[in-house]
């Protein structure tokens, strides 16, 4: 039987020797987001999953993850383990399904690589331990862009079916989702020499179409954020940012974030330098490189000229397609570089997970915009359970949050 795996393994997937660092890579990144899943108490927004999924008719988000969500809090509970283990779930698969997206775009050594790197990542850990939508999104974004890639090749028409039934679940997850779908409908318009195909069109209009009976919803929605909303309109030095925290997170410091930028450009320069190989390599880097900057410069844009929603956390999605390129750009250098960059990326990862398991996070509100350290709060609502009163005492929040 052992001999018979071998054979399977070597024909159909990568070597043998090959197929056991795959699955150490995939069990040191399921293990990393379990390590205390449930140690922080829910800060505000994990606190409204429960809430707002049992009232999605007045829900004016994507309602995707709290539908789920809601048969999910009746059979395991609302414990912070429970609550965000789908997160853990959804952001781990994820990481294998970068494995076969960095093969079937490149070759199993990038897609190894780029599944190292995002397995480790602060940042994805950070959303993996999260009761949010962020990993749920992300892995059906990253899924559509497999599906995409294997039927413009095959041309099968079950794969367009698939890539258009994702790309609804897509788009009712997370309004972020439209951004990668206008990527991906741009590489396809690139990619046909705007001569797209009828069935292409067809299946683009589809899952717009799909999406018009939530449209009332996401226009409410459009209407309150464009009378004025929390987060900053980004600047210049954002972009920068979003690509460091793609790396390091919340928990890197300047002189790690300032690591990650030099080693990041290194990688980026090798990878257009490898470029001049073949046509098939530049149309992959392309594909990357649209779907990584594209819809961030997009946002970026509109943040600037309506209303700001560049959120470091949203633009999750497109962080991928950054460590393909960067995969691509370590297997461009020579051997000794290759190692050098490769210890130096995997020490700034490690540190960085050691200081997002310890609370270390950089002060400057800059690049941890809308984020903080998840604060004990039930020793307060032990108390106050404890010691209020339910006649006479009166109980006073200066801010909804607390509530």
């Amino acid at each position: 039987m052992t001999q018979q795996l071998k054979r399977f393994i070597d024909n159909n997937l990568l070597k043998y020797s090959e197929f056991w660092i795959v699955i150490l890579i995939f069990f040191i990144s399921f293990l990393v987001r379990l390590f205390r899943l449930g140690y922080h108490d829910f800060w505000y927004d994990e606190a409204d999953i429960d809430i707002s999924a049992r009232w999605i008719n007045a829900y004016w988000n994507a309602p995707l993850h709290k539908m789920l969500m809601l048969p999910w809090v009746r059979i395991f509970g609302t414990s912070e383990f429970s609550l965000r283990f789908p997160s853990l779930l959804f952001s781990f698969f994820t990481v294998v399904l970068l494995f076969f997206l960095g093969r079937r775009f490149f070759n199993k050594k990038i897609g190894l690589i780029a599944s190292f790197i995002m397995g480790l990542c602060p940042f994805h850990i950070w959303y993996a331990q999260e009761a949010r939508d962020y990993s749920m999104v992300l892995f059906f974004g990253t899924l559509s862009s497999y599906l995409l890639i294997k039927a413009v090749k095959e041309e099968k028409f079950k794969l367009w079916v698939f890539f258009v039934l994702i790309s609804i679940i897509g788009t009712y997850t997370s309004y972020f989702y439209f951004l990668l779908f206008l990527g991906q409908a741009l590489y396809i318009i690139f990619h046909r020499r705007f001569g797209l195909r009828f069935k292409e069109i067809i299946c683009f209009m589809a899952v717009i179409a799909a999406f018009l009976p939530w449209l009332p919803r996401f226009l409410k929605k459009f209407c309150y954020l464009q009378q004025g909303f929390w987060i900053p309109k980004p600047t210049w030095q954002s972009l920068i940012i979003t690509l460091e925290n793609f790396i390091l997170g919340y928990n890197g410091s300047m002189a790690l974030y300032l690591i990650s930028v030099i080693i990041s450009g290194i990688l980026f320069i090798s990878a257009i330098w490898a470029l001049r190989q073949t046509q098939e390599l530049r149309q992959s880097f392309m594909f990357c490189v649209i779907l990584l900057f594209f819809p961030i410069i997009l946002a970026f844009i509109f943040s600037k000229t309506l209303f700001s929603v560049y959120l470091d956390r949203g633009l999750i999605i497109f962080s991928p397609y950054y460590y393909l390129i960067l995969s691509l750009g370590i297997l461009s250098l020579n051997r000794t570089l290759r190692v050098i960059l490769f210890a130096m990326l995997t020490s700034i990862l490690l540190i960085g997970d050691y200081r997002y398991f310890n609370d270390l996070m950089i002060k400057p509100l800059v690049h941890r915009m809308g984020t903080y350290i998840k604060k004990p709060i039930k020793p307060i609502v032990r108390f106050l359970e404890d010691n209020v009163e339910t006649k006479g005492d009166i109980l006073a929040f200066t801010h909804e949050a607390t509530t």
